[in-house]
């Protein structure tokens, strides 16, 4: 990208493939004062160290969660939050959570250069002025319930780092218990998961263990080689394998590390059309919190009339 320096009239917010530069001088990030012609930073090259960027006058953003509210206290609350999966399901599933359950509201976002910048309308309000983000926060005070929607991909070589900022921020907010909502990839499944219920369950709770053996529910089953030994797949845990499942393996087993109360609900799936497993996982979970009384109270989100792409009337709208 070229080097010269453009003027503009606002704060400006540069993306690179890497890193997520950011103007020293906008208020809404540093609280200092901006003057009347704001200078374009600089786009650096994809493989610049932090440090000599500081040097020339850029600035690194810092990775964090931003609350609206920083005084609320969530000690009390669930955090739901979707991992990006096969066939986008726990997604889905989050966007159900979000659009049925009453008073549920934005409360905050995820500042990040680990996640793929994007920035669409609101999901969930017709005709809103409002705007969504990659990774945002939705908080229900009556059901003490947050929700964090991931609506982008991880960049390349993040899962790490993102997984302990998130385990970081549930440790750090106290919350009472987290659950990830993800999938897996059907054609991985063992003989035994082929029929039957296709929801499984992960837990580092003792105490939900017994509650899911009382719903009848499954945990997921170890991995057993030809031989009958408790396979090591790809020289991962025995405990657990979730392939196409994004950071849910990875986050289960750092919150067990961090001797966090969290769960992963998955369901088996294929690629394609998802909105049915997306009812079964939300269902499967709310077996567990009972937030709705019956399934077909659940509200279809207005995002989902593009699921598949825009149809041509509506492009044609556009020009």
């Amino acid at each position: 990208m070229g080097s010269s320096i453009s003027k503009m009239h606002t704060p400006t917010k540069v993306y690179d493939c890497s890193w997520e530069i950011i103007d020293k001088d906008d208020p809404k990030l540093f609280d200092s004062g901006i003057i009347d012609t704001e200078k374009c930073a600089l786009v650096p090259d994809k493989n610049a160290d932090p440090q000599d960027l500081d040097k020339q006058n850029f600035t690194v953003m810092e990775n964090k969660f931003v609350k609206m509210n920083p005084e609320t206290d969530w000690s009390e609350y669930t955090f739901v939050f979707a991992s990006v999966s096969v066939g986008n399901i726990g997604q889905l599933a989050v966007d159900l959570l979000i659009s049925s359950l009453s008073n549920t509201q934005k409360c905050g976002y995820f500042i990040s250069n680990l996640v793929q910048p994007i920035v669409g309308h609101n999901a969930f309000v017709q005709n809103s002025s409002d705007i969504s983000l990659s990774c945002e926060l939705y908080e229900n005070s009556k059901l003490k319930l947050v929700l964090m929607q991931q609506r982008s991909p991880l960049l390349k070589g993040k899962r790490n780092q993102f997984v302990q900022i998130l385990t970081d921020f549930i440790k750090q907010e106290k919350f009472k218990e987290s659950v990830c909502l993800t999938s897996s990839h059907a054609y991985e499944r063992l003989d035994s998961q082929l029929t039957g219920v296709q929801c499984r369950y992960l837990t580092a709770e003792e105490s939900n263990k017994k509650l899911f053996e009382g719903l009848n529910w499954k945990i997921l089953e170890k991995r057993i080689d030809h031989n009958g030994n408790i396979s090591n797949d790809q020289g991962l845990s025995s405990e657990f394998f979730i392939p196409g499942g994004g950071i849910s393996q990875k986050f289960y087993k750092t919150s067990k590390e961090k001797d966090l109360n969290s769960s992963v609900l998955l369901v088996f799936a294929h690629e394609g059309n998802n909105i049915p497993e997306a009812f079964q996982l939300v269902n499967y979970f709310n077996e567990w919190k009972n937030y709705m009384n019956k399934p077909s109270q659940w509200r279809i989100p207005i995002s989902w009339k593009y699921l598949f792409g825009s149809t041509l009337e509506s492009v044609a709208q556009i020009y």
